[in-house]
């Protein structure tokens, strides 16, 4: 499937151009920016290097507290833990393997089944 990118008009061209020489970008990238209320240098640095400390609480993900209280059993239990997808993750991995002290485990299919419902 050929996959086409579908761009809104309505920027404004001095908006645009303002934008595209303030951050020395192509004219398509500060039209994308602008269309996401990016539309100074601020607010394109934490948008192209985001800050740890400006993310969002992860427990207000949908059974984020589930998840984490199944890993916890897990590891408390010294199951096998195997990471796969979304979830082969650094952090995670440093986190489980602290956690469980043990750097084999890994978030299986049936974990993720029971964590996620898939």
């Amino acid at each position: 499937m050929e996959k086409k990118w579908l761009i809104k008009n309505g920027q404004e061209q001095s908006k645009i151009e303002a934008l595209r020489a303030e951050l020395k970008v192509d004219r398509i990238v500060a039209e994308l920016l602008l269309q996401r209320g990016i539309d100074d240098f601020k607010k394109a640095q934490e948008f192209f290097r985001p800050d740890l400390d400006n993310l969002l609480d992860p427990f207000l993900m949908k059974d984020m507290d589930k998840a984490v209280a199944r890993i916890m059993k897990a590891i408390k239990n010294k199951e096998r833990i195997v990471r796969s997808g979304f979830l082969h993750d650094t952090q995670l991995r440093q986190i489980i393997e602290e956690l469980a002290q043990d750097d084999e485990n890994e978030l299986g299919d049936d974990l993720c089944k029971e964590i996620f419902h898939w």
